[in-house]
C-alpha cells in the first residue's frame, strides 16, 4: 500500500487552495495551474500511477487515519484479519437490523485528505459473505465528499444492492449506479471510478478549489417507509482502497465491476 504524497505536493496544494477560489459548479477550468512556480499539471503527470492519497487503504495499520463521523446514524467498521484480499486485514461492515426497525444506519469509515489536486481515479475491492434484505433499500456505497464555500458536495457510487438509484440528482449530492441488484457473494469484486468524468458529467466541472476532501466506504440501510417486515443482515468487507491521479484502467476479465457501464447510469 502506497504512502501519503510528499511534502511538496501538500504544500503546493495549500498554495493552490489560497490562489484559486473557483466555485464547484460552473465553467470548466484547466487542471494545469502555475502556483508559486509549481507546474501543477506537470506535477500530476509525475505523480500518476505512483501516489495514493489513502495511506492505509488496506487497513494493515488498524483503522487510523480512517475515522467514523460523530453521527447517530454511523456505526464503526471493524478491522479484521479473518478476511483479507492482498494483505492481512480488511474493513468489516456488519449490517444488522431487527424486524420493525425504521430510520437509517450505516457501517463503515471515512478518510480525509488536504487540499491537493482533485484525484482522477478511485478504486477498491469489496467482498460480501452474507446478504439478507427486506422491504427497504440496503446497499454498499463509496462516496466522495468535498467542502467548498461553506457547502458540502457529494458523489455517491452505489456499488451493489439496489435495482435503481433511490434518489433524484438534487441538492448537494449526485449519484452513479455501478452495479444493479443484490451483490455477488463469496468472492472479491473490484470497483474503479473515473472521478473527473463523473464530476464533469454530473456537477458540470472537475473541482478546482475546496477546503477538504473525504472518501467513505459504507454498508447501509434506509427504512423511510413502513417498518422492516423482517430482520436484515449483511457481512461486507472492504480492502485495498486507492485514490490517485493515474488514468482509470479496466480490471482483468472476471474480477467484477469497474467503471460503471452506460446502461447502469442514471
Amino acid at each position: 500500500m502506497s504512502g501519503r504524497p510528499g511534502a511538496l505536493l501538500v504544500a503546493a496544494g495549500a498554495l493552490l487552495a489560497g490562489a484559486c477560489r473557483d466555485e464547484l459548479v460552473g465553467k470548466p477550468a484547466a487542471l494545469a495551474v502555475d502556483v508559486g512556480g509549481v507546474d501543477w499539471g506537470a506535477m500530476v503527470e509525475r505523480l500518476a500511477g505512483t501516489a495514493n492519497l489513502i495511506s492505509n487503504g488496506g487497513f494493515e495499520a488498524n483503522l487510523a487515519p480512517w475515522f467514523v463521523p460523530q453521527d447517530d446514524a454511523w456505526r464503526p467498521g471493524e478491522v479484521v484479519t479473518s478476511v483479507a484480499r492482498g494483505g492481512r486485514s480488511s474493513l468489516a461492515t456488519p449490517l444488522r437490523a431487527a424486524t420493525g426497525t425504521t430510520g437509517q444506519r450505516r457501517w463503515g469509515a471515512m478518510y480525509e485528505v488536504g487540499t491537493v489536486p482533485f484525484p482522477r481515479v478511485a478504486s477498491l475491492w469489496y467482498r460480501v459473505e452474507r446478504w439478507e434484505a427486506a422491504n427497504a433499500p440496503q446497499y454498499l456505497l463509496f462516496a466522495v465528499l468535498l467542502g467548498a464555500g461553506g457547502q458540502t458536495y457529494q458523489m455517491r457510487y452505489f456499488l451493489a444492492g439496489v435495482e435503481t438509484i433511490p434518489y433524484n440528482d438534487q441538492g448537494n449530492a449526485r449519484f452513479v449506479l455501478a452495479r444493479k441488484g443484490p451483490p455477488e457473494t463469496g468472492r472479491w469484486i473490484s470497483f474503479t471510478a473515473d472521478l473527473h468524468r463523473d464530476f464533469r458529467e454530473r456537477w458540470g466541472r472537475v473541482p478546482q478549489s475546496f477546503e477538504w476532501l473525504r472518501f467513505a466506504v459504507e454498508t447501509r440501510y434506509e427504512v423511510l417507509g413502513p417498518p422492516l417486515e423482517r430482520a436484515i443482515a449483511a457481512d461486507v468487507y472492504f480492502d485495498d482502497v486507492t485514490v490517485g491521479w493515474s488514468a482509470p484502467a479496466p480490471s482483468p476479465p472476471g474480477l467484477g465491476a469497474t467503471t460503471p457501464p452506460d446502461e447502469a447510469r442514471p
